[in-house]
């Protein structure tokens, strides 16, 4: 569990309505940090796992609020684990008719 997630799940287990803004922001600015260094190292994107990487941390950088949604929509989930557990076993259902079967 990461730092952000810790913050919001003790908003929430404390029934607060948001986070702490002061501890939120310093999350928030490691992860910028984070994401701005990846893309620098990244940034000569010489060879295909490079290429991968800068795109990566440039996504991390345009997407941050949608990435970081969860700290101020408690709805949200932090992941999509659950979702995309779902999806495979849909998917193994269709490849192995039976295979969801109850």
């Amino acid at each position: 569990m990461t730092e952000m997630q810790r913050l919001v799940a003790g908003a929430v287990s404390q029934d607060l309505a948001a986070v702490d803004p002061a501890a939120l922001a310093v999350q928030v600015t490691r992860y910028h940090s984070a994401a701005l260094i990846g893309a620098s190292q990244t940034a000569a994107r010489r060879g295909k796992l490079m290429r991968k990487h800068n795109a990566l941390a440039r996504r991390l950088l345009h997407r941050q609020d949608d990435y970081l949604r969860f700290t101020t929509d408690f709805r949200v989930p932090a992941n999509n684990n659950g979702t995309e557990r779902d999806i495979r076993m849909a998917k193994l259902g269709r490849r192995y008719p039976g295979a969801c079967a109850p």
